[in-house]
């Protein structure tokens, strides 16, 4: 070949590959690209951390591979040992993720996380609502956290995200104390810290969303606090859209026992709200309580798993997570009865699988379920209480549980939890907690998201523990993964 042909040549495959870089440079830029801000706040990116996922103890789970997790939101130490965020918050808590298929008009996925937080303590009289906003379709790239852009009239409490992506609409749902009911500071004990003065655990159950046109919407009550008893409101976890199309969302009411206490109340009773019109409208339906048990039955988490049966799994202080059933939509429900899932008195989320591929959406669904596998009873022998944060699915409705996988098990490894190391004061409850899981569904089914807390609990660990970063988190699972490992356990 002649060698100005073989120039020409050369020169010809060089455009055509520089042509090739531009384009996937380009394509990668969008795949990226922040979303149009819901926030005045700037947009940064949080550094991912990916570890290998471990199983604790017994058979290795299949679904326990390397799972990427993401800090969505680190906190501030309370001992100004390590800075992490400049909205001063030292307090970060009841995670909440959404997933948002054709967020705005990018036609991209987003994933929106939401909790709690305040720059002291739970309840501290700034507490208020924050969110961020991935900037990538999987939630592991994170534009800066910023607080929802909404009024704030006293304490605000556990933000339940919803997406109604046919209006493109991101719903808040959220709890907000009366202005009235703040307790008083209190002064520390052998067993207890001095506390500030702090806002009453829920309220009015409220709502706002946000769309493109029009942003973030006034609040409204959903479901006022003077409503039965009078007693503070609570949400906790996901709506769920049925299969006819209505919306559900668990609700509680918690009794306060200094400030705004109402006599002759129930101490907590648990129930849902329902809407028919797609949230414009909502009644309740409900009233589960414990009471004749000696224990509470709190912060459900409702899942359909077929046309207008539903299943509610529920916190108890009496070692087991209990379950109610409805066969009407959640009108009515069962009597509460206990299930072999261990509870430490803390919170699950429940969601039902979407069938696989090629299956009858017919079949009645799987369900998956996050929770703290530690009974209050086991807890209160040894330090680990809220350590192991595992899934557990069900193929029978609830009646029968095979544990499928865990979360965030470099925290369960021993290297991590030497006690030489964490107890060196003496403070034999020191650890640190992994737990408040919320669970949602991406990429079509073939993921599951789980947002949850990372948080210190005793004031004895040493510096050399910050390495394992208090906050916001999240974990993605895959779904093949976890039905693999319930088909093994069979």
């Amino acid at each position: 070949m002649p060698a100005e042909e073989h120039s020409h040549g050369g020169r010809s495959r060089n455009l055509v590959w520089l042509a090739i870089l531009v384009a996937w440079c380009t394509l990668v830029a969008t795949y990226t690209s922040p979303p149009r801000s819901l926030s005045s706040a700037r947009s940064r990116r949080v550094r991912v951390r990916v570890k290998s996922s471990t199983a604790s103890g017994g058979t290795a789970l299949h679904a326990a591979t390397t799972n990427p997790r993401t800090a969505v939101f680190l906190t501030n130490d309370p001992r100004d040992v390590v800075q992490h965020n400049s909205l001063n918050l030292t307090y970060a808590h009841m995670a909440m993720v959404e997933v948002c298929d054709g967020w705005e008009d990018d036609g991209f996925t987003r994933v929106v996380v939401a909790w709690q937080g305040s720059s002291g303590v739970e309840g501290a009289r700034d507490q208020r609502l924050y969110f961020a906003v991935s900037s990538d379709n999987l939630g592991r790239v994170w534009n800066n956290a910023a607080p929802v852009p909404i009024p704030v009239l006293a304490g605000q409490w556990a933000p339940v995200l919803h997406w109604d992506a046919e209006k493109r609409r991101l719903w808040l749902f959220f709890s907000e104390t009366s202005p009235s009911c703040m307790r008083r500071p209190t002064q520390a004990t052998n067993s207890t810290p001095a506390l500030p003065e702090r806002w009453v655990i829920g309220g009015a159950i409220k709502v706002t969303s946000y769309t493109l046109k029009h942003g973030w919407e006034e609040p409204r009550v959903v479901y006022s606090q003077d409503a039965a008893f009078g007693v503070p409101k609570l949400i906790a976890n996901r709506v769920v859209v049925t299969s006819k199309g209505n919306w559900v969302i668990p609700f509680w009411q918690q009794k306060s026992w200094t400030k705004c206490s109402v006599r002759h109340a129930p101490a907590a009773a648990s129930g849902v709200l329902i809407s028919t019109d797609r949230g414009r409208s909502w009644k309740a339906y409900g009233e589960l309580t414990m009471q004749q048990h000696g224990t509470w039955a709190i912060e459900g988490t409702v899942a359909e798993w077929s046309p207008d049966r539903l299943v509610m799994l529920l916190r108890t202080s009496s070692n087991y997570i209990y379950q109610s059933t409805s066969e009407d939509g959640g009108r009515k429900w069962t009597d509460l009865a206990v299930t072999v899932l261990p509870n430490p008195d803390t919170k699950v989320s429940l969601l039902s699988l979407p069938p696989p591929s090629g299956a009858s959406s017919q079949v009645p669904a799987e369900l998956l379920v996050a929770y703290n596998d530690h009974s209050k009873a086991e807890a209160s022998n040894s330090p680990p209480l809220r350590r192991r944060l595992r899934l557990a699915m069900s193929r029978d409705g609830g009646v029968t549980w095979r544990r499928v996988g865990s979360v965030d098990d470099r925290l369960a490894d021993a290297a991590m939890m030497d006690s030489a190391r964490m107890l060196d004061d003496g403070d034999e409850s020191a650890e640190v907690w992994k737990h408040y899981p919320t669970l949602a569904i991406a990429r079509g089914g073939a993921t599951i998201l789980c947002a949850y807390s990372r948080a210190w609990h005793g004031d004895s660990l040493t510096t050399a523990w910050h390495d394992v970063k208090a906050g916001i988190w999240l974990e993605e699972l895959s779904v093949r993964h976890l039905r693999a490992e319930y088909d093994a356990r069979g």
